[in-house]
This record gives C-alpha cells, structure tokens and sequence, in this order.
C-alpha cells in the first residue's frame, strides 16, 4: 500500500506543478491520497447489495476530495478560482478519478489475493490435518490387528504345533487337530472382531487353558475388576501374551508365574511381571513384540535374565486415564 501511495504522489505532482506552485502541488497530493483511502475504506464497507453501486462511491468520494483539495489551497494559499481555473480543476478531477480507482482496484487485487492465499492454506492445514488423522487411525488398526495375528493367533498356531510333535498320535488324532486349525483360520477374523475382554481374569484363564499339557503357568492379580478399563484388559492381555510366547518360542521355557499389581512406585500405573525357567534373554532384531511392549508401556518395560536362569519380563502400563 505505501507504493501505491508513492506511485500515487509521482504521478500527480508533474500535473501540478504546471499550474500551480510545489507547496501547492504537495498539499493537493497528500489531501488526494488520505481522501484516496477513504474512498477504499468506503467502498470495502458498502453492502454487495448497496443500490449505490462501487461506482457512485467512486465518483461521490472523488467530488468530495476534490472539493476539499479546492478549498485547501483557498485557504491555505490564498488563490481565487477564476473562470480560466477551471479546466484546470475539471483535468484535476479526472486525474484524481482515475488515480484513485486504479489505486483501489490494486488494493483490491492483493486483499483478494492475500484473502485466498489465507483460505486456501487454511483449507489445505484442515485437509492435511484430517489426512494425518486418518493415517494414524490406520496404523493404529493395522498394529492392533498385526498384534492379534502375532499374539493371539500365533500362540495358538504355536499350541498346535507342540501337540503334533506328541508321540503316538493316532490318524485320528490328527485329522482333529488339523480340523481344530482350519477352524481357528475360518474364524480368526469374527474373533478378532468380537475379542471381550470385559474379564481380566477369565481372559488370563483362556490364556492358561491353552497352553496346558505344554507349560506350567501360575498367575496371580491383585486388581480389581473395578479398577480397570476394557482398554487396559486389553493391553495387560497382550502382554501378559507376549511375555509368555517368548518364554516358550524363544527360551524353551516349562514353567512361568505371572504377576499383575499395581506399580509400587506409582499407584496408577499396573506392573506386569513374566517370570520363566527358559534359556534367558536372546539378542535378536527388534520385532512385533517389541513395539506392542513399547505402545502399552512407552520406556516402562525390560526383559532381563533371571536370577537363578530364565528371564524376568517387567512393564508397567501407561497412568491409567
């Protein structure tokens, strides 16, 4: 807007200073341009449905500065409007019009623009956001049902394949299990769909159920059913998951104690502990198991050996909300 202004002041002085003095010609200027800015203030205020018109505006503002620009330099210089002043004054008119119409029509232009370029980078922030959104949510669906696949399918996958590697399994025995897998791959979908875990302990029941005849798991809770979401059921199951299908993929383990209670450092916090008689902790590259203990846990988790063999498997769960 200062350009426009500037450009303004060199455009009109040249004009000027043929009929009238430089003090004259400046006052004229500066009178043009502040009347100038009245006219876009004037213009941008009018309704749309004004029955005035931009143009009435236009032309209304450009009389008035005018006339005052006129009355001015009367009073200020003193000259007397004679008849041969006129044309003078008619071309002064119209030099300030067109001046004036341009500077709002440029003014316009880049309110415009800077008005769209707003909008549209609000509008893109808005859809980019709602893209991230979506994105997260679809990852989110993604590692609850890649962790289904990795806990609770896999473990079980895992319990059938001890069961074929019994002795003196009978044609039978085998047509069966091979039923019972089939079943589990039919409806692993409906089940992933419709998981309760509205039972903390019936969940961890389910859990020992399975692998019975293959480990020996004694587990204990000190929570109350009360105390917890069906979120938090959740998580303490799929850890309480992993932590026993590594004891027993990795470490060959026979026999595990599982302990769940509230964290003694933090009372909002619930500890998980998986202790085993396996091999120990294996190094290995970084997998499901590790990024499910890292999103129920954050930092809050280690797998450590134990202390007469085996491995301590320790996560405390996120404050609960």
């Amino acid at each position: 807007m200062g350009l426009i202004l500037i450009g303004l002041a060199i455009g009109l002085l040249p004009i000027n200073l043929t009929a009238f003095p430089f003090g004259d010609a400046l006052l004229r200027t500066l009178v043009m341009l502040a009347l100038t800015s009245i006219i876009l203030m004037s213009a941008k205020r009018l309704p749309r449905e004004s029955p005035i018109g931009i143009w009435g505006v236009f032309l209304g503002a450009t009389f008035v500065s005018t006339g005052v620009s006129l009355a001015a330099a009367i009073a200020v210089f003193g000259y007397p409007l004679t008849s041969r002043d006129i044309p003078i004054w008619i071309a002064y008119f119209l030099w300030q019009f067109q001046l004036s119409l341009f500077a709002s029509v440029v003014s316009e232009v880049l309110s415009s623009r800077a008005e769209i370029r707003k909008q549209l980078i609000a509008s893109l922030g808005q859809d980019q956001l709602d893209s991230d959104v979506r994105a997260a949510l679809g990852r989110i669906r993604n590692r609850e049902l890649a962790q289904y696949i990795h806990g609770n399918i896999q473990n079980k996958l895992l319990s059938f394949a001890l069961k074929f590697d019994q002795d003196n399994l009978s044609a039978d025995d085998v047509s069966r299990l091979l039923d019972e897998v089939d079943t589990l791959f039919s409806k692993a979908i409906s089940d992933y769909q419709s998981v309760d875990t509205a039972d903390l302990d019936e969940q961890l029941a389910h859990l020992v159920q399975r692998w019975a005849g293959f480990v020996n798991i004694a587990q204990s809770s000190s929570l109350s059913k009360s105390d917890l979401s069906e979120e938090q059921i959740r998580s303490l199951v799929q850890v309480v998951s992993e932590g026993v299908s590594n004891a027993v993929r990795h470490g060959f383990a026979k026999n595990l104690k599982i302990n769940i209670q509230q964290s003694a450092s933090d009372n909002r916090q619930i500890e998980v502990t998986v202790e085993d008689d396996g091999l120990g902790p294996r190094s290995g590259k970084p997998g499901l198991g590790t990024e499910l203990l890292n999103a129920t846990s954050g930092t809050n988790w280690s797998l450590t050996a134990g202390k007469f063999g085996g491995s301590v498997l320790r996560a405390r769960l996120n404050p609960r909300s």
